[in-house]
């Protein structure tokens, strides 16, 4: 039977992200993966590896047509990560994790997490790209939502049930499908399924899990909770007028959010409403645009909105008996 993480419950939220330590437990606990999956730290441009390999020896393994690959190992600037590049084929070929181990975090994931916190999940939504089945699918939403679930998982694993911060990534990734760049934000909406597993997060027992069981469980929320590629264009392409706002946001430009805010107050779709009211809540939780989207303007504003949301809202119903809806099992 395969050991659980040794890390599992162990972590603080101030605790360092030690990369030598993580890195050698992900070899350790999936089988096969010690020759396959190869960890370069791109803030200073070195290969994590107990056995010293260096760059030269593992541009060897990298198999022709890898062009991407081999510009990132010898040092592109354009290749810093946080990104997991294949070389090879999808089920035997290597792969190549580039996680930058210092300096400042362009892209959080969590609003809120200490850096720790914050690396642990770029780690963790990184390797399962690269040890999962499905990391690197070609649907690039159910991959990205894989390696979200298991990230989210791994969260509540090593910081437990109740930890708060993680919470803040179903608002993160509604905020980019709406506001960021139409492929990365359509690329990561990854919020259903997400929202689906802390929903769950206080009736599964997640410290329990083996690493093989917590990529099984990540993988099992996301095909029991995805949208369904159809369903995930669509409501994308209802935000259109709104793609690449996000740093105009990030300035302090409130046109944007006012405009989302309009939307929402005249839509019909449930699926608009509610993932658009996730980015919204994003929005808010910036405290320049907090501080600006004031007064009677606003204040009908929030009124129109909650209009709506009593639209949408389900008709209570008393709790089913058995497992919940959504969860795997």
């Amino acid at each position: 039977m395969q050991d659980k993480f040794k890390t599992v419950a162990q972590h603080k939220p101030g605790d360092a992200f030690d990369y030598e330590s993580e890195t050698a437990q992900a070899w350790n606990s999936f089988p096969g993966s010690k020759n396959k999956i190869h960890f370069i730290d791109t803030s200073h441009w070195r290969f994590f590896n107990p056995e010293g390999s260096s760059l030269e020896k593992a541009m060897i393994k990298i198999r022709r047509g890898s062009l991407r690959v081999a510009r990132a190992l010898l040092g592109d600037d354009t290749v810093r990560g946080p990104i997991t590049i294949g070389a090879g084929s999808k089920e035997s070929g290597s792969r190549y994790i580039f996680l930058p181990t210092t300096g400042e975090i362009k892209d959080r994931y969590l609003p809120g997490a200490t850096e720790a916190q914050e690396r642990a999940c770029i780690f963790d939504h990184e390797l399962v790209h690269a040890v999962g089945r499905g990391g690197m699918d070609d649907d690039a939403t159910r991959s990205e939502s894989f390696a979200d679930a298991y990230a989210v998982i791994r969260h509540l694993q090593r910081y437990g049930a109740a930890s708060p911060v993680i919470n803040a990534l179903v608002t993160t990734r509604s905020f980019q499908m709406v506001f960021r760049e139409p492929g990365y934000g359509l690329d990561h909406f990854t919020s259903p399924i997400v929202a689906k597993i802390l929903e769950q997060r206080h009736a599964i027992d997640w410290k329990k899990l083996t690493p093989q069981e917590t990529v099984d469980m990540a993988q099992k929320f996301v095909m029991r909770n995805q949208l369904g590629t159809t369903t995930t264009y669509n409501l994308h392409k209802e935000f259109s007028a709104l793609h690449d706002k996000a740093q105009d946001i990030g300035n302090g430009d409130i046109a944007p959010v006012k405009a989302l805010a309009e939307q929402l107050t005249t839509t019909n779709s449930a699926n608009v409403f509610k993932y658009g009211m996730l980015a919204l809540q994003a929005c808010m939780e910036k405290k320049n645009i907090a501080a600006a989207l004031k007064g009677a303007e606003w204040d009908e504003t929030r009124e129109r909105l909650a209009a709506q949301e009593a639209v949408f809202a389900p008709p209570k119903q008393p709790p089913a008996a058995g497992r919940p809806p959504g969860s795997p099992g």
